[in-house]
C-alpha cells in the first residue's frame, strides 16, 4: 500500500518536471528568437551607426574643405572684410581689415562704436549714416552697396576707403573694405601734372609774346636816349622807364622758367647763406616781427637757382607776416635728411639727401581748403 502511494507521487512529480521541462523548453526556444531578432536588430543599427560614421566623416572632410576656402577668400583677401549681424553686432573681421584700419573685433563690437571711431567729425558721421540708411532702402538683398568714404584709423591717420556692402539672406550686412588711399593720390597727382602743364604751356605762350614786347619797348627807349644828352629832362625818365623794363623781363624769364618745368640758373650753394640773405632783406622792414634762425653747421651743399629760393622764402616770410597782424614770432630752421621709399613723405621724391628748410609762424594759419590749393601756381587768397 505505501509501495503504491509512493509510485503515484513519484509519477505526479514526474509529469509536473515534464511540463515545467516543456515550459522551459518553449521560453528557450522563445528567447532564441528575441535573441535572433536581436541580434539582427544589432546588426542593422551597427550597419546604421557605421553609415553615419562615415556620412560624419566625410561631412567634417566636407567642412574642412569649405573652411580652407573661406580661409583663402577671405582670410587671405586683400580687402578688409566685416560680417555685421542685423542687430548691428560685429560678428567678425578678417586680419586684413584690421591691418587696414587697425581695429580688432573688440574695438568696433557694436555699429556704434563703428560709427564713433571712424568717423569722429559729427557733421562727416551724420552724412555716412545717412548714405547708409540711404542705401539699405534703395538696394535689397543680394545687391552690392558701392561706397567712397574717408575713415580715421585706429592710429589717428586718414584712409580713402572703397566700400562694397551687400545684404544677405539672413538679414546680416557682408562688407568689403578696399584701401585706395594711394590709388586716389596717384589720381590727384596726375591731375595736377596734367593742370601744371597746361599752366605752362599757357605761360610760356604769354611769356614770349610779353617779351617781344618788352623788347621793342626796349629799343625804342634806347633810340630816344642816343638823341638825348643826360641833362635832357627826359633822360632820367627813360633811364626809369628802362628799369621797369628790366623788372618786367625778369619776370617773363621766371615765367619761361616755369613753363620749362623749373629749369632755372642752377647753382651748388649753401643753404644757410640763402636763407640768411632772405631773412635780412625781411627783417629790415618788418620791425615787429620777432625772427628767430636755427643753421644746421654741417649743412649739405644744395643745387638750386638761388634767387628763386630766395623768392620762395620771401614770399613764405610776407604771408607769415600777413598771418600775424599784430605781429608775432617767425623762425626758421635748416636740417640734413635722408629720404628713402619708406619716408617720402606721399610726394614722389627720390631717394637720396636732403636739406630741409622749415619756416613756422605763430599766425592764424590756414583753413583745409586752402591748405589743399597751395601748391597750384598762381593761386592766392588775396583780394585781385
Amino acid at each position: 500500500m505505501k509501495n503504491d502511494i509512493k509510485h503515484r507521487h513519484l509519477k505526479s512529480e514526474v509529469r509536473e518536471l515534464r511540463e515545467r521541462l516543456a515550459e522551459l523548453q518553449k521560453e528557450i526556444e522563445h528567447y532564441k528568437r528575441v535573441a535572433a531578432e536581436t541580434g539582427k536588430k544589432r546588426l542593422r543599427d551597427i550597419d546604421q551607426l557605421t553609415r553615419l560614421v562615415s556620412e560624419l566623416k566625410d561631412a567634417k572632410e566636407a567642412l574642412s574643405k569649405e573652411k580652407e576656402k573661406f580661409k583663402i577668400l577671405v582670410e587671405e583677401s586683400p580687402f578688409g572684410v566685416a560680417l555685421i549681424g542685423k542687430n548691428a553686432r560685429y560678428k567678425y573681421v578678417n586680419s586684413r581689415f584690421t591691418e587696414i584700419l587697425g581695429y580688432t573685433l573688440d574695438d568696433i563690437s557694436t555699429g556704434r562704436d563703428w560709427w564713433g571711431k571712424a568717423y569722429p567729425d559729427k557733421e562727416k558721421r551724420t552724412l555716412a549714416m545717412s548714405m547708409w540708411v540711404e542705401d539699405l532702402k534703395k538696394f535689397g538683398p543680394g545687391e552690392i552697396r558701392p561706397r567712397t568714404f574717408s575713415v580715421k584709423c585706429k592710429d589717428g591717420s586718414e584712409k580713402i576707403i572703397n566700400f562694397r556692402s551687400v545684404t544677405l539672406s539672413n538679414e546680416d550686412q557682408f562688407v568689403i573694405y578696399e584701401d585706395v588711399t594711394k590709388q586716389k593720390r596717384i589720381e590727384k597727382e596726375l591731375i595736377q601734372a596734367q593742370k601744371m602743364d597746361a599752366i605752362g604751356t599757357l605761360a610760356g605762350g604769354i611769356a614770349h609774346d610779353f617779351n617781344n614786347l618788352l623788347m621793342g619797348i626796349q629799343g625804342r627807349i634806347s633810340l630816344m636816349l642816343m638823341d638825348l644828352l643826360p641833362g635832357h629832362p627826359h633822360f632820367e625818365e627813360l633811364r626809369k622807364i628802362e628799369e621797369i623794363i628790366k623788372t618786367a623781363s625778369d619776370l617773363t624769364s621766371q615765367l619761361l622758367g616755369f613753363a620749362r618745368g623749373g629749369k632755372y640758373e642752377v647753382k651748388v650753394v649753401n643753404p644757410n647763406s640763402i636763407v640768411e640773405k632772405s631773412f635780412k632783406m625781411f627783417g629790415r622792414t618788418r620791425k615787429d616781427i620777432r625772427i628767430h634762425e636755427k643753421y644746421c653747421e654741417d649743412a649739405w651743399p644744395i643745387e638750386v637757382d638761388p634767387n628763386q629760393i630766395e623768392q620762395v622764402l620771401l614770399n613764405l616770410y610776407i604771408n607769415a607776416w600777413q598771418a600775424m597782424p599784430s605781429g608775432g614770432d617767425l623762425y626758421v630752421e635748416t636740417s640734413n635728411v635722408t629720404i628713402d621709399t619708406d619716408n617720402s613723405f606721399g610726394y614722389q621724391i627720390q631717394p637720396g639727401r636732403y636739406v630741409k628748410i622749415s619756416v613756422t609762424d605763430t599766425g592764424i594759419g590756414m583753413d583745409e581748403k586752402t591748405l589743399g590749393r597751395i601748391f597750384e601756381p598762381f593761386f592766392t587768397t588775396k583780394q585781385r
